[in-house]
């Protein structure tokens, strides 16, 4: 069998891509990863329950490993893995994929799928412990519908599952990585600060649902009716959430969810991979910063 360095060039970048594109399968709810012994589920009872958060379900299996160890395995190996990374990112063929799975409007299975790569930097000032920071070059986040809407209302726990419940479990779930890190078992912040360079939101319309299966674009997402929500509307949703994080004013969730704002560099709304809304949270956060200074000049 010949050393992995024999084989022609082309033979290894093949397979440098794949271990760079490589996912775990998807769950169902038929898995038995979502068995309730494989998940951690947000309720009233758990402790380190964020708003918003109720009826999040984390599966507990470890992350996808990185190719961190391929790049440390020779000078060779680093060098073309690193060209094919840099391929793959020109490409956006390398994302880090979560999957999040939405029934009834009211429960979200949230699944790491892929976990290629993230870049870790050190900063080491005068007389303090080493400071780490963490960033996830591009954050893909698939929301995938399943079920009905009326089922969400016949919950017990209706009060914890209120309009706009795709959006708040899917911020919820993005506020735990970057509070506690990737692993979804951690129950403690973290002592690393994480960051998202780019955050892609893609609601992926689900196959064999006839156009008559999916409630109106417009329908109120109080309202009571048989029906998967569209997915038009769960990216519209996904879009103003960031309008209300933003806006000012005091408010216990707004202040929770401000984080985001901060950590977070672009948001990318897309409906089936194809982009429906940009927003440049850190531009916005800069220019609010700066009419902020400018009236407060204005007001000495």
């Amino acid at each position: 069998m010949p050393n992995f360095l024999e084989l022609p060039r082309e033979l290894r970048d093949m397979i440098y891509m794949a271990v760079l594109t490589s996912e775990v399968p998807r769950p169902s709810l038929s898995d038995n990863r979502l068995r309730p012994e494989n998940i951690h589920q947000i309720g009233y009872h758990v402790a380190d329950a964020q708003p918003g958060e109720f009826g999040n379900a984390y599966t507990l299996d470890e992350s996808p490993s990185t190719c961190a160890s391929l790049l440390c395995s020779s000078r060779q190996v680093n060098k073309e893995l690193g060209e094919a990374i840099n391929r793959a990112k020109s490409r956006g063929q390398m994302p880090l994929k979560m999957d999040c799975l939405v029934l009834d409007e009211r429960i979200i299975y949230v699944t790491w799928i892929s976990f290629p790569l993230v870049r870790t930097h050190i900063e080491r000032p005068w007389f303090k412990p080493p400071k780490l920071s963490t960033n996830f070059h591009q954050l893909q986040v698939d929301v995938r519908l399943t079920g009905t809407r009326k089922r969400k209302w016949t919950d017990p726990f209706i009060t914890s599952k209120p309009p706009g419940r795709i959006a708040w479990g899917v911020c919820a779930a993005l506020k735990r990585i970057l509070d506690n890190g990737p692993e979804f078992s951690a129950r403690q912040r973290a002592s690393r600060t994480y960051m998202i360079d780019e955050l892609i939101l893609n609601v992926i319309t689900p196959s064999g649902v006839p156009p008559e299966g999916f409630l109106p674009e417009d329908y109120q997402a109080h309202d009571l009716r048989d029906g998967l929500v569209h997915p038009k509307s769960v990216a519209r949703e996904l879009n103003e959430v960031w309008n209300y994080i933003w806006a000012p004013g005091f408010d216990p969730l707004r202040s929770h969810y401000w984080p985001l704002i901060e950590r977070i560099g672009i948001v990318r709304v897309c409906i089936d991979s194809e982009t429906w809304r940009t927003r440049e949270l850190q531009l916005e956060l800069k220019r609010g910063q700066d009419e902020r200074r400018r009236i407060a000049l204005r007001g000495r």
